[in-house]
């Protein structure tokens, strides 16, 4: 969770998200996150196998802005096996 170099007084956070593929899934996930000028989406990358979708979601956030509430929504995706914030 370092500073942007771009944007000081920004982060970002940077998701490892594991679920069970299903249609709609990546979908999901990204309605989950809110899009406002206070979270943006930097990148996404998902694979998915048939039984297994893991991915990678980056998000930029003001340095004050806690996490809980987007790590909350992201939990309530339907087939979210597992969510991890890699550093």
């Amino acid at each position: 969770m370092a500073a942007s170099a771009k944007n000081p007084g920004w982060q970002e956070i940077n998701y490892r998200i594991v679920g069970f593929d299903r249609p709609c899934f990546v979908s999901d996930v990204l309605q989950a996150v809110p899009q406002t000028e206070t979270c943006q989406l930097v990148s996404v990358h998902f694979e998915a196998d048939g039984i297994r979708a893991v991915g990678e979601l980056a998000l930029r956030l003001p340095m004050a802005c806690s996490t809980g509430r987007i790590d909350q929504q992201l939990q309530s995706v339907k087939g979210i096996v597992r969510i991890d914030t890699v550093l």
